[in-house]
């Protein structure tokens, strides 16, 4: 007859197991899914209003070129963990900074003070977007966006958003997929043109129907950190 001493052991590693997540993968697969293409928002990054904000109110804390200060980490280093990731840092700078008044410091105000930051302490933009009208027809148009990087850094994904002409119409788009959002639409690339090395540039093709105004968006808003383009002028 087998003995039951062994029952509650077994019992005890099948919990662990189930409670720990392990789906049977071998472990170098875990955490391998890739980070979503980040979301263009609908306040265009700035990286002049981002150095302005952080001297005003970061760098009494951090220096005022990110060296850090008494008890508080340089910002241009590996010391700070969050500074190489755009995403981490602005949402870390929104919940906690500044230190003991982390109202002062919404949304906007901390995704320009990151973007400064990963920019390398620049305000000099470092990535260029072209949109052009290739062809208009009586009801149908065609353009390319075009992507240059010039970051030093490779950018691994990117999403792309602007106010249609009201009467626009979208119908085809070569290397990627436009998203109608409330009020613009968001383009995100195919996985073949969602990285732009250094030095690099992708293009986009974008076909569609119109109603007799096509102008060239005025608020593009570009998110593919670590590039950052320039604001669009202020209406």
């Amino acid at each position: 007859m087998r003995s039951a001493r062994g029952w509650p052991v077994l019992l005890l590693a099948a919990v662990l197991i189930a409670c720990s997540g392990y789906d049977g993968r071998p472990q170098g697969e875990i955490g391998a899914t890739p980070r979503p293409a980040p979301q263009a928002d609908a306040d265009p990054i700035d990286l002049g209003r981002g150095e302005a904000l952080y001297r005003d109110l970061c760098a009494h804390c951090h220096g005022p070129e990110a060296e850090g200060g008494r008890g508080w980490p340089s910002l241009r280093d590996a010391s700070c963990q969050s500074c190489g990731e755009y995403t981490d840092l602005w949402q870390t700078i929104e919940a906690t900074m500044p230190w003991r008044a982390a109202n002062q410091c919404g949304r906007r105000c901390a995704r320009d003070i990151a973007a400064w930051i990963v920019n390398g302490l620049s305000t000099a933009p470092t990535c260029t977007i072209e949109f052009e009208y290739a062809q208009i027809a009586m009801q149908d148009f065609r353009a390319t966006v075009r992507i240059a990087n010039r970051r030093g850094l490779d950018v691994k994904s990117w999403t792309l958003a602007w106010t249609p002409d009201a009467g626009q119409r979208i119908t085809v788009v070569e290397g990627g997929d436009i998203e109608p959002r409330a009020t613009d639409l968001l383009l995100t690339p195919a996985a073949a043109h969602a990285r732009i090395a250094d030095g690099g540039e992708v293009q986009i093709v974008i076909e569609g129907t119109h109603e007799g105004v096509n102008t060239v968006p005025d608020d593009l808003r570009l998110e593919a950190p670590p590039c950052f383009a320039a604001a669009p002028a202020a209406g």
